[in-house]
């Protein structure tokens, strides 16, 4: 009986994640609070779930010693430190400060809460003096959007401690990259239609209330290519995993529709990420074992693809959007260097523990430099905005995961050739991120936790892990 409940318990965990996968690109990439809320709401759940499993095998393996004895167990992945850790330093950025510690550690953000109680005071004219006390207050400058950003990047961190605990089998992480690229085709497929009867309204009747540049479900074209070429390397990570000539072939022509689609979407960003990944794909498989075989079987696909843009007549005009990030005139009209330079002036007034989370829609308009109406929620670059909102502290205990992920993938990496696709797909978000906000994006950030938490499982699978040293008890 025990048995029969804790594959229940995989069962719901692994239907969870699927439905997470399936629900979170549909719901407009997830970017409204309720559908982010069902996210966090569903991951928490699966968790508790997680929790249940954990303590029924406990139960059966104290049944003989000790009863009422309970162990937790879990997978030690390099990445578990910093994620708690970065947390942790979110929590700091929440926690109420005495006034002179506040002024002591960020003077800047003492500074724009002392101007804020003075303007209060001033509209119920009463003034401030320089020795009045505005009370102990948060390093972020908007505690509830810091609260809301945490509020996600737990659910991402959980999903993450769920499938690598879970997903661990190589037949479970086959069927979670099969569902994953099916799913992703569908979607491709959704788009080429709405594009092809676009009529102004996503699903062809939910108004665009802000503007943007819609794809498929997604608001913005950027998001629906950083959410494409993710996938499209998984595509291939499958071809390799199956035997069957049919099979393969029919992930071959998936593998094409998506790409097309990137290019479709007509996203320069989406473009160049992938264009790149494919390059270094191409450089990794050429160092592991067998070349001969899997090589060429990446190239016929990079030429199907030209093959297939052409034929449709948007590869010509693909590359004309890409060449005009050459254009010096073209390059002077864009918004996005002059966001990042006063980005930097930004960071300049926060330098160590940043604005709090989630604050730089309301901190950027006060260093906006140039007249353009335009509200900038989002640095339009993933790494400057960390920077500008978690300070250089904050940014480094990010680099530090990215280190330490990055010795454990030069591990991983050696001679698989589906351990570099996993890789691809998160070298092509990391492009992208320099030049877009993909991972503010929820369904975005749900996927690419899903793939970085599938690097660890497979190779753990592989062997690579699996030693009692990689398993830790509370």
């Amino acid at each position: 009986m025990p048995d029969i409940k804790i594959k229940i318990c995989n069962h719901i965990i692994e239907g969870g994640i699927i439905s997470l996968i399936l629900f979170s690109p549909l719901a407009f990439g997830s970017v409204e609070p309720w559908a982010y809320s069902i996210i966090e709401i569903t991951v928490i759940f699966l968790s508790l779930i997680w929790l249940i499993k954990i303590w029924m095998k406990s139960s059966v393996k104290n049944r003989h010693a000790n009863p009422s004895t309970f162990g937790l167990d879990y997978l030690k992945t390099p990445l578990n430190l910093p994620i708690l850790i970065f947390i942790g330093f979110i929590l700091l950025q929440l926690i109420p400060l005495p006034e002179p510690i506040l002024k002591a550690v960020s003077p800047h953000t003492h500074e724009i809460y002392m101007e804020s109680q003075n303007a209060i005071n001033q509209i119920s004219n009463e003034q401030l003096s320089p020795q009045a006390k505005i009370g102990s207050r948060s390093l972020s400058l908007n505690p509830y959007t810091t609260k809301n950003e945490l509020y996600k990047i737990i659910a991402y961190a959980l999903l993450f401690f769920l499938i690598i605990n879970n997903i661990n089998s190589f037949k479970k992480i086959r069927r979670m990259l099969a569902y994953i690229v099916i799913f992703a085709f569908s979607l491709s497929l959704f788009a080429i239609i709405q594009k092809l009867t676009w009529n102004g309204k996503i699903y062809w009747f939910r108004e665009l209330r802000y503007g943007g540049g819609p794809f498929g479900p997604y608001v913005n074209h950027n998001h629906y290519a950083g959410y494409m070429e993710m996938v499209i390397p998984l595509a291939i990570g499958l071809i390799f995993l199956n035997k069957d000539f049919n099979k393969k072939l029919m992930l071959g022509f998936m593998t094409i529709v998506m790409a097309g689609t990137v290019f479709m979407s007509n996203s320069r960003a989406g473009m160049v990420s992938l264009i790149c990944s494919l390059v270094f794909l191409l450089l990794m498989l050429s160092f592991t074992k067998n070349p001969k075989h899997r090589f060429p079987m990446v190239f016929l696909i990079v030429i199907s693809l030209l093959l297939f843009l052409g034929y449709i007549g948007i590869l010509s005009d693909s590359l004309n959007r890409i060449f005009t990030l050459t254009e010096p005139d073209r390059l002077a009209q864009e918004l996005r260097p002059k966001v990042w330079k006063d980005s930097l002036y930004y960071f300049k007034d926060f330098p160590i523990f940043g604005s709090g989370l989630g604050t730089f829609e309301n901190v950027f308009p006060k260093y906006k430099s140039f007249t353009n109406q335009m509200t900038f929620l989002f640095a339009e670059n993933d790494y400057l905005q960390t920077l500008t909102e978690c300070g250089a502290l904050g940014f480094s205990i990010i680099l530090w995961g990215i280190i330490v992920f990055s010795g454990a993938i030069f591990r991983y990496v050696k001679k698989d050739p589906v351990t570099i696709c996993l890789v691809t797909s998160v070298v092509a978000i990391a492009i992208h991120s320099l030049f877009d906000f993909n991972l503010h994006i929820p369904a975005n950030a749900v996927i690419f936790s899903i793939i970085i938490s599938l690097i660890f499982a497979w190779n753990y699978a592989r062997g690579y892990g699996e030693a009692g040293d990689d398993k830790k008890q509370l």
